[in-house]
């Protein structure tokens, strides 16, 4: 407090600080502060009033002072200044007087969230003669949000809307915890029990208000009063035992989305260390941000775990497909964004932590909103990933909670049910993803499982992976390739590796089968295909395999030998047959998209044959035997008369054969 006083009194010297021909002197008086802890059946007027008539009672005791101090019989223009001032002070300090309503209201700060659950209900102020009925209720409350903003604390729709939502907590709240003027509110309950969605998005709606219609000037635009008892109610209900399974996800979306931009109002921001009158008191930041998160999580974990789910899952995208660029607004959608992912763990946690997680839910409802969600996400860029994370998240929680009754398979026969497509559809490959990782396993395939893809799918992934392999240029891409096809060619032990490397280079076909060798996959491959054949398992390998396998052998044959012949006409210089496309000395680019084009044809041709060597799918096994037979027949013309037979491989025994035939030509023209 500070006084202004035209010379200073006698014994005053020390307490006075002297400017000029003015002396300053600060006089302090003891500090009155609302016990916000105390009991809660007290009064908040009551207390305001005692502090209101202590002050009073001050500033009466200071102007009887003032009037009193006799000043000195001084002239002039310093004497006539003082006087000036003196009035200004006394003028100041009657238009200074706060009536006993703002004083009140002042000292009204929120109470903790635990007092406003289930703690006993705050006296209504002021008093009201009767209790409202449930249409009453209602009524008030939207005559309040159809009222002309801005609004005062203590303007009468304001008071009268908090009395009404105080009387409303009352009713859900347990009896031991309200007073006597709530005895008889059984009836009202009745009504929020059968209402309760309406209800709880009326007070949602309150919420809103409460941010958006306050006067500026006072608690920077926030009803406080208004927001205590909103808060206290909505707690009550997701406290209650009963109540909060009766709440739809689409209600539950709309109190998530509400609290979550609260919070993230910029006036509930820690405020830096200042004197700036305009900002909210701390007490009353730190209670109002405590009580809306504890909300949030408790509205989230309390409700049923598939609508909190649904409406968590209904909100992620619509966050972030606002939030791509840099605008305050967009910056906004991002933090929800987060706060979402936050409760989303929050609630899986709650249901992993019961005795028999998932077990209680609607899983139908939970994967619809999965596939919808995906689906909303599938053509979006890196903004959505906390979408895809959510999804993941969710499924790996539930096929570890499901693992003893079925898991994936269990959740794939909902799927059909439910006509989404277990394989095709995201969903389903969401699944079989998450199902792979639990099992510690390293998939192939993302629409469709191994098992499923036909055969020219598999040649065409093998010869992919091949090229990969051969495209890599350092010795850890080299061994992640390596790791793709070795884990490829275990999950297909039908499939004859050897076969399908023919059109490789020696070189590089020799590098691809020792590292396979090295793991054991060919020799696990050659113990099976020798068990078979001496048992005669004809029965254990497919017939279409069977053909498949002596197509491939034939055809490689035949191409080899038919190269030979064609090549040997035009030049002396024979050289075994290679592949241009994985030839270690070719500049081909492997990564462009026509070799690619070729890789993947040439793999067809493996399966197919080639039309000109006459080697269609529907021959009979006996034919393909009969023209491998003459093949080898015509091969092997003029045999006889090479001087090469102690030549090793395959390469030295095609020329000799050449040779043979050059030379047999020529005899025939000398003659």
């Amino acid at each position: 407090k500070k006084e202004i006083s035209g010379s200073p009194r006698k014994g005053e010297s020390d307490n006075s600080t002297r400017d000029g021909p003015f002396t300053f002197k600060y006089q302090d008086y003891s500090r009155h502060d609302t016990d916000i802890d105390g009991d809660m059946n007290g009064s908040f007027q009551s207390s305001s009033q005692s502090l209101f008539n202590s002050r009073e009672q001050e500033q009466h005791k200071e102007t009887t002072e003032a009037s009193n101090v006799p000043t000195s019989p001084k002239t002039g223009a310093a004497a006539s200044l003082r006087a000036r001032l003196q009035e200004i002070r006394q003028k100041h300090r009657v238009d200074g007087s706060a009536s006993p309503e703002k004083q009140a209201l002042s000292t009204n700060v929120l109470k903790s969230p635990e007092q406003t659950s289930h703690g006993p209900v705050a006296p209504l102020s002021p008093p009201v003669s009767q209790l409202y009925s449930y249409s009453e209720a209602r009524d008030g409350v939207d005559e309040l949000l159809h009222s002309t903003i801005p609004l005062l604390q203590s303007s009468p729709e304001v008071l009268r809307a908090a009395n009404i939502i105080k009387q409303m907590h009352a009713a859900i709240a347990p009896k031991s915890t309200v007073g006597q003027e709530y005895t008889d509110l059984t009836s009202l309950r009745a009504s929020i029990e059968d209402d309760l969605t309406n209800c709880v998005e009326l007070f949602t709606s309150v919420l809103n208000f409460g941010f958006k219609a306050g006067t500026p000037s006072e608690n920077v635009g926030i009803l406080v009063d208004l927001l205590t008892a909103t808060l206290g109610a909505l707690m009550a209900v997701f406290r209650d035992p009963t109540l909060p399974s009766a709440v739809v996800p689409s209600t539950l979306a709309l109190l998530i989305r509400q609290t979550g931009t609260d919070l993230l109002d910029t006036r509930l921001a820690a405020a830096p260390a200042s004197t700036d009158d305009d900002l909210l008191a701390d007490s009353t930041r730190n209670h109002l941000v405590k009580a809306i998160n504890k909300l949030a999580i408790q509205a989230s974990i309390t409700s049923e775990t598939h609508t909190a789910l649904q409406a968590l899952m209904s909100l992620q995208p619509q966050f972030l497909s606002q939030s791509g660029d840099s605008s305050e607004e967009s910056l906004l959608h991002a933090r929800l964004s987060k706060v979402i992912t936050k409760l989303f763990a929050r609630v899986i946690k709650s249901e992993e932590g019961t005795g028999a997680p998932f077990s209680m839910v609607d899983m139908e409802a939970i994967l619809c909103s999965v596939e919808d969600m995906l689906v909303a996400c599938q053509d979006a860029d890196d903004v959505m990933i906390p979408c895809h994370d959510m999804a993941r998240k969710l499924m790996l929680s539930i096929l570890n909670a499901k693992k003893n009754e079925g898991g994936a398979q269990m959740l794939k026969e909902t799927m059909i049910d439910l006509e989404i497509d277990p394989d095709e559809s995201l969903l389903g490959q969401l699944v079989d993803s998450c199902d792979a990782s639990l099992n510690a396993q390293s998939p192939r395939r993302v629409s469709r499982s191994l098992e499923n893809q036909n055969e020219e799918d598999a040649s065409e992934m093998l010869a992919s992976l091949v090229s990969a392999v051969g495209k890599t240029s350092d010795g850890n891409e080299r061994e992640r390739a390596l790791n793709d096809l070795r884990t490829f060619t275990e999950s297909h032990p039908d499939l004859d590796i050897s076969a399908h490397l023919t059109h490789l280079s020696s070189p590089f076909r020799a590098f691809i089968l020792k590292h396979l060798d090295s793991t054991g996959r060919l020799s696990r491959n050659g113990s099976a295909r020798t068990l078979q054949e001496t048992e005669g398992g004809t029965t254990s390998m497919r017939m279409a395999d069977r053909i498949k396998h002596l197509k491939s052998k034939l055809n490689a044959t035949e191409a080899a030998v038919q190269s030979v012949i064609e090549e040997g006409a035009d030049s002396n210089d024979i050289n075994p047959p290679t592949s241009p496309y994985f030839d270690s000395n070719s500049d081909i680019n492997l990564s462009s998209p026509d070799n690619y084009t070729q890789t993947k044809r040439l793999s067809r041709s493996r399966l197919s044959g080639n039309a000109d060597d006459g080697i269609y799918m529907n021959n009979s096994l006996s034919s393909i035997r009969d023209r491998l037979a003459a093949g080898r027949s015509q091969s092997s013309i003029g045999s006889g008369t090479s001087s090469l037979s102690s030549s090793t491989g395959h390469a030295a025994t095609l020329r000799a054969r050449l040779e043979a035939v050059k030379r047999s030509k020529q005899l025939e023209s000398n003659q």
